[in-house]
């Protein structure tokens, strides 16, 4: 039987599971072929999505924005100083938050973002999307109002809080 949940389709059969996604540029992505698995909502998908920050090994990359880096992406040292001297090269700069882009994203607001901004750490049960994590072991991307990137953080389950890890937003 084949079904799709969210964006992508399941086939079972008596022995096995097929899965496989459409990323948001339409091109679709390999999650899983195996022993029969379970999938019955979109978050039984996450855990078979491969996350990188660096593209690995030697790869063609479909989606640029959808990825970590590619050897395309650098630059050499004679070509970034060629382009400063051109007064270009903050327009060939990558964001900071791209190194992260593989990690889960935590967006805050208003009180939240600025007591963030201070480093006191968030209680993880207040904090909108956090479940959504639930278990991770690792930092987390942080975002505040409009998108910017504030910094990383460790969700700490035991004490069920957000502890700072690196701010790079001031």
């Amino acid at each position: 039987m084949i079904r799709k949940i969210g964006q992508a389709f399941v086939l079972d059969t008596a022995h096995t599971t097929y899965a496989f996604s459409i990323l948001p540029g339409g091109h679709p992505e390999h999650l899983y072929y195996g022993r029969t698995i379970h999938i019955e909502h979109p978050d039984d998908l996450e855990i078979l999505v491969e996350k990188h920050v660096f593209a690995p090994g030697n790869v063609n990359i479909c989606e640029k924005e959808h990825a970590g880096f590619s050897l395309e992406d650098a630059l050499t040292l004679e070509q970034a100083q060629q382009l400063a001297e051109q007064g270009a090269l903050r327009e060939r700069m990558l964001p900071i938050e791209r190194v992260f882009s593989s990690l889960p994203r935590l967006h805050l607001g208003g009180k939240q973002e600025q007591m963030y901004r201070n480093g006191v750490r968030l209680d993880l049960a207040r904090l909108d999307g956090a479940q959504s994590f639930a278990g991770w072991k690792g930092d987390v991307a942080v975002f505040g109002e409009g998108g910017v990137f504030l910094g990383l953080s460790c969700p700490d389950w035991e004490s069920q809080e957000l502890r700072l890890h690196k701010l790079f937003a001031i």
